[in-house]
């Protein structure tokens, strides 16, 4: 909470939080405005089977029954989709197939919003290029290199031509359109990397700041001490002078315990010795009055 509420009330701070946000604003609008715009287009297809099912009957006169394709979908479609979509999303395979700096995502339809049902044999291609026609291309490629792939692997498993699955589109190529996804990516990163480089800045320099100010407050905190127990000394030098004076040298033992508060006291020196030196001159001009003789 101590952390959040520093940061909070740093961006308070107009010379903080006004140059911060300002600046992680135009980064973030350069970066915006420097990402150039890309184009996404989209396939769906699906792997079907012949009529006459997967298997051929070897008895002439009982050929097998005829089914719709459509209403023919079990789970060997789907094995084979999988099996499709993981040879095509190798990095070799997209290399292949990307045209430009083109960008290919291939999956079973779970990322594709529009389709209802993704339990089902279907492959979902996606494209993201520099421009609509590097898109276009690069989706006619990845679709015939699935038909390819499907082909080869019937083939290198002598299936009969009669059984073989067909894959064809349930959408067909989109049209390409503009996106901006990348854009925002880089503007989201061009506003939040100045926004936590500039307060981080701040929040050190405000600690340091706290530092200094507490070392300076101890250091004020330790003089006055000193100087307490600098005061303290004294008047206890001044009291011991005092109590060593006796009553025949009451004078002179009050002009030395003088001289030693103005030597623990520095400072009062000079009004210390000034005094001693006006007692002195007092008894120095005081006339002395001769004894009586005795018998007289």
């Amino acid at each position: 909470m101590t952390f959040w509420r520093t940061i909070l009330g740093l961006l308070r701070k107009p010379w903080v939080g006004i140059p911060v946000i300002v600046t992680a604003v135009a980064v973030g609008a350069i970066g915006f405005l420097m990402t150039p715009v890309r184009f996404a287009s989209s396939e769906t297809l699906v792997l079907t089977m012949p009529a006459s099912g997967g298997t051929i009957s070897q008895d002439p006169g009982r050929p097998n029954g005829l089914t719709n394709p459509l209403l023919n979908f079990d789970n060997g479609l789907r094995v084979t989709s999988a099996i499709l979509i993981q040879a095509v999303n190798t990095p070799d395979a997209l290399e292949s197939v990307a045209v430009g700096t083109s960008s290919v995502k291939i999956d079973d339809g779970r990322t594709n919003p529009n389709l209802l049902n993704d339990n089902g044999p279907f492959i979902y291609i996606q494209v993201d290029s520099p421009t609509p026609a590097d898109a276009l291309s690069t989706l006619e490629r990845v679709v015939d290199k699935l038909h390819a792939d499907l082909e080869a692997r019937q083939a290198a498993l002598d299936a009969p031509k009669e059984t073989y699955i067909s894959l064809i589109p349930v959408v067909g190529a989109a049209t390409p359109e503009a996106t901006s996804a990348g854009r925002v990516k880089m503007a989201a990163l061009g506003f939040v990397l100045p926004l936590i480089g500039g307060l981080a800045i701040a929040y050190m320099l405000a600690r340091r700041a706290d530092r200094r100010r507490a070392m300076d407050q101890a250091g004020g905190a330790r003089r006055r001490n000193r100087s307490d127990q600098n005061a303290r000394t004294a008047r206890r030098e001044f009291s011991s002078l005092a109590e060593e004076a006796t009553p025949l040298s009451s004078d002179k033992a009050g002009h030395r315990a003088s001289r030693g508060l103005a030597r623990a006291l520095p400072g009062d020196s000079e009004v210390h010795a000034s005094s001693g030196d006006d007692s002195e001159a007092e008894s120095a001009s005081s006339p002395v009055v001769p004894a009586a003789p005795v018998g007289s």
